[in-house]
């Protein structure tokens, strides 16, 4: 007896300046409205056909969804691309478990020993993100992320960085690095516009340039900097052609006509706050879009 199909699926690479491809499925109206809750972010203007944008996660979840309601490929490419980002999923999630579970040790060249011994759920932090290299955390107030933030920069493959907080928490972070790792030369933005030792791409270990000065630093710090760190990374906000956008503008990954914060050489990205950016969809979506090329692993604990 032939399986019963519901429609067809296929991929489209990307084009122009977009980043990513898209995964187009045309099917019964029935199976497309129960595929428009797993995708929420699809875009559906055409009867039984939506699509949304590629990544891990959401070949996953439409390798799951064929499962259930069986869809044809378009074509091998398209059949090719979707097993690999699959397991490219699968593999991302032992890593985390590993992690979590304690088993997965990253390596780490340490340049001096910090003088606060962390709690075993900070060096849980540290781990996460120096094996999957990006990293949201929503810890809540007074689990101490920003000593988190400090001791995983105290690792010699992660410097230079720079940490991006409200221009009120900037002395909280030189305060913190100073009492935990005072062997790291830290350096804080006084001005709209980086020294000349910056433009000639003379870094300090830790380099501290608050949201509201982002914009004239951003283009400088390409091709030196390793780690970035968010504070409070619900300033990474929507709201296209408006102020308040601007830095999440400063540091989406370069387009092939622009230019970013986070630049091709900058390995590691992590955010931090106190406010879960789960909590609500519009709000998390501007940090996770900005720090991931394809999802950042969130963790929050009460």
């Amino acid at each position: 007896m032939t399986e019963r199909t519901y429609g067809t699926f296929k991929f489209e690479p990307p084009t122009g300046l977009s980043r990513k491809g898209r995964w187009v499925l045309k099917m019964e109206a029935a199976v497309a409205m129960r595929a428009k809750r797993m995708f929420g972010r699809a875009d559906s203007t055409r009867k039984g056909e939506i699509a949304f944008q590629d990544s891990t996660d959401a070949a996953r979840d439409l390798q799951w969804l064929l499962t259930r309601y069986p869809l044809v490929a378009e074509d091998e490419a398209t059949v090719e691309h979707l097993d690999r980002e699959a397991d490219e999923h699968r593999r991302i999630e032992r890593e985390i478990n590993e992690v979590i579970k304690g088993t997965r040790k990253p390596h780490v060249t340490e340049i001096a020993p910090p003088l606060k011994t962390p709690f075993w759920y900070q060096e849980q932090n540290v781990s996460m993100l120096r094996t999957r290299k990006r990293f949201i955390l929503t810890d809540d107030v007074g689990m101490g992320k920003t000593v988190s933030g400090v001791i995983g920069l105290n690792d010699a493959s992660m410097l230079p960085a720079v940490i991006v907080p409200p221009t009120h928490l900037q002395s909280r972070w030189t305060d913190e690095l100073r009492e935990t790792v005072p062997h790291l030369s830290v350096k804080v933005a006084a001005k709209s516009v980086p020294d000349q030792d910056v433009i000639d791409g003379v870094l300090p270990d830790v380099l501290i340039v608050p949201y509201s000065k982002l914009a004239g630093w951003a283009h400088y710090l390409l091709d030196h900097v390793v780690t970035t760190i968010f504070d409070e990374c619900h300033d990474l906000r929507g709201g296209r052609g408006t102020q308040r956008a601007l830095p999440r503008r400063c540091c989406r990954p370069p387009r092939p006509t622009s230019w970013a914060a986070r630049p091709p050489r900058c390995s590691t990205s992590a955010a931090r706050s106190g406010t879960s950016p789960t909590s609500s969809p519009r709000t998390s979506w501007a940090p996770r879009e900005s720090l991931s090329a394809s999802g950042a692993t969130t963790r929050k604990r009460a």
